[in-house]
């Protein structure tokens, strides 16, 4: 009886290292793909408080991973950060957003809502294209996106 419990947790045991060895397998698989690509993913960070799904879809149909960010934190694993959309309606978020990119990221390109007019030359002076209202940042995004798919950006 003692045998057969101890043979049946020796089992188990072995039955999950073996499934963690395959989740390490399909990591190593997965990570030696992109690197046969030659190139790492390329992200767009949306900081907003909700979801925009069709300015997701613009870019996810260039290639591009988007993620969406509520609260600004940023991935270490995140390398390769090609755009911030910061769309808040409080300013101070949006700048404080634009600045920790633009530190962390100075070849990304940075666009914002300016919800204040008085606050544009602080963007200016980090480096930001800010726009006066989301309508106009989605037409400038769009136009970004069909420039992105031609090869010209």
């Amino acid at each position: 009886m003692l045998t057969n419990i101890l043979l049946l947790i020796i089992m188990i045991a072995g039955a999950l290292f073996g499934m963690r060895l395959m989740g390490g397998i399909d990591f190593f698989l997965e990570e030696q793909k992109s690197l046969k690509d030659g190139k790492e993913p390329e992200y767009v960070l949306i900081f907003a408080d909700r979801p925009e799904p069709e300015l997701s879809r613009w870019f996810e149909e260039t290639g591009l991973q988007v993620i969406f960010l509520d609260n600004m934190c940023l991935d270490p694993e995140w390398k390769q950060v090609r755009y911030l959309i910061a769309l808040k309606k409080c300013d101070l978020d949006n700048l404080s957003a634009c600045n920790l990119v633009k530190s962390f990221y100075p070849e990304t390109g940075i666009f914002t809502v300016c919800n204040d007019r008085a606050n544009r030359k602080l963007y200016r002076q980090i480096g930001a294209v800010s726009y006066s209202g989301k309508a106009e940042l989605m037409h400038g995004m769009e136009l970004l996106t069909l420039e992105h798919e031609g090869g010209a950006a």
